[in-house]
């Protein structure tokens, strides 16, 4: 790090390894022309000079202006001139380069503040450095003189979700949001973040409980929605259903995700079946019922044996003016299979292959599944 430093600040233009990390940085031109020197040692005018070039998305230019400066004006350099360098790098995506600055910082002695880590942060991530902007955004929290923002939180946070590695993904995400040194409270989107960390690593008991102890500000239909695929429709279809139905009464949105995902439970579920299913779908918001919801209820139906309420939801989609899926008609004719109603099961399907090419396409493929 001392020889990267060392490299950057004098200007030399060679690269520089660091064998621990394999990370290549290349130095500066050698600062401003003379012309500019003068000016630089003011540090008002040094500022102006920097958010000019950082305007003209010149980072480079104010990249070597304020290294320039650093080495030969050090008095005139703050930690404002730092961050706008920090900005205009994290424009260009430069990581390397952010990271290095902010290091020294420090070790020059200069205050960085939350704009400071979030402007290489955001750096880390616009680069698809997941890790790096993981492990900056620890470094904040373990900063005393720093309070960590939601923006550089949430940024980590989408950054750890964009590893090329979901297993690893999940994992950074929860290494931030359990963070024992996170002073803020993470908000909806993040909470849902965690709760899918959970579910994807198996830990689902964990995603469960921990939605559980959400506040209800944290509480949101993407919360929601993560509690339930952590529930599961096969593995608890009661748990599942019990947890929309808390939410819906709490005031939480009802989305077509959610909305599908309990009906989906009813259908897993003979003891909650079309009855159960049909008081859902009746009342949540007719803005969240759509094709897959309704399709998902007739499964219901069929499951508990109840052909007529699922022929009936068969026809009221067309009388909502949406069109019945192949989906919806297979969930029907199983409803009249397992009544032993072979006739009406057949003439459900002629009236889909009835319905055009494409629909045919897709009976004849729900047919053979």
């Amino acid at each position: 790090r001392t020889l990267l430093l060392a490299c950057l600040a004098s200007g030399s233009g060679r690269a520089v390894r660091l064998p621990s990390s394999g990370l290549i940085v290349l130095g500066g031109s050698g600062g401003p022309p003379p012309a500019a020197a003068a000016a630089v040692a003011d540090g008002r005018e040094l500022r102006k000079q920097l958010s000019a070039l950082r305007a003209s998305s010149d980072w480079d230019g104010a990249h070597g202006l304020l290294w320039w400066a650093l080495r030969e004006a050090p008095s005139s350099a703050e930690t404002i001139h730092c961050n706008v360098v920090l900005a205009a790098l994290s424009d260009a995506a430069e990581w390397e380069r952010a990271l290095v600055l902010l290091e020294h910082m420090r070790a020059a002695g200069l205050p960085r503040d939350g704009y400071s880590f979030s402007s290489a942060i955001c750096a880390c991530a616009r680069a698809g450095q997941p890790e790096a902007a993981v492990e900056t955004f620890k470094a904040m929290c373990a900063d005393d003189s720093v309070e960590p923002s939601s923006v550089a939180f949430n940024t980590a946070l989408s950054a750890a979700q964009r590893a090329s590695d979901p297993v690893r993904a999940a994992e950074m995400v929860l290494a931030i949001y359990t963070l024992e040194t996170l002073s803020l409270q993470p908000d909806a989107w993040a909470s849902a973040a965690a709760l899918r960390a959970l579910t994807r690593l198996g830990q689902r008991a964990r995603a469960l409980e921990l939605y559980a102890s959400l506040r209800p500000e944290q509480v949101s239909p993407h919360t929601v929605a993560a509690a339930l695929a952590a529930a599961g429709p096969r593995r608890d279809p009661t748990a599942l259903v019990r947890i929309y139905e808390a939410a819906a009464a709490e005031g939480v949105p009802t989305t077509k995700q959610t909305l599908h995902a309990a009906l989906a439970a009813c259908a897993a579920d003979a003891s909650l079946g079309g009855r159960r299913a049909l008081q859902l779908l009746r009342a949540a918001p007719a803005s969240a019922a759509d094709d897959h919801c309704y399709s998902a209820a007739i499964r219901a139906c069929a499951t508990s044996g109840e052909t007529g309420e699922a022929v009936g939801l068969l026809r009221e989609m067309a009388e909502r003016g949406m069109p019945p899926s192949a989906h919806a008609y297979c969930a029907a004719i199983c409803a009249h299979r397992k009544d032993g109603r072979v006739d009406e099961a057949i003439a459900l399907f002629s009236e889909l292959a009835a319905g055009g090419a494409a629909g045919r396409g897709e009976a004849g493929r729900g047919e053979a599944g």
